[in-house]
C-alpha cells in the first residue's frame, strides 16, 4: 500500500492537475523497465521472470521530484 500513500503525499504537494502526470508517467517507464527485464530475462533460462518483481514507488518518486521542479 505505499503506492497510495506516497501517491496521497505527492497529491498534497502538487496539486491535482500536476498529479495526474505523476501517476502516468510511472507507469508508463515501469512498464518499459518491465519489457527490458523480460528481453534480459529470455536470454538467461536460469533465472525466471517470477523471481525479480519491481515496485513502482521508485518511479513514482522520481516522477514526483521531476514535476515538483519543473513548477
Amino acid at each position: 500500500m505505499g503506492d497510495i500513500k506516497l501517491l496521497a503525499m505527492l497529491a498534497a504537494w502538487l496539486g491535482l492537475r500536476q498529479t495526474a502526470l505523476v501517476f502516468f508517467l510511472p507507469v508508463v517507464v515501469g512498464a518499459a523497465y518491465g519489457l527490458l527485464l523480460v528481453v534480459a530475462n529470455s536470454r538467461r533460462k536460469d533465472m525466471p521472470l517470477a523471481n525479480s518483481p519491481f515496485p513502482l514507488e521508485h518511479f513514482s518518486s522520481c516522477a514526483g521530484l521531476l514535476q515538483y521542479l519543473s513548477r
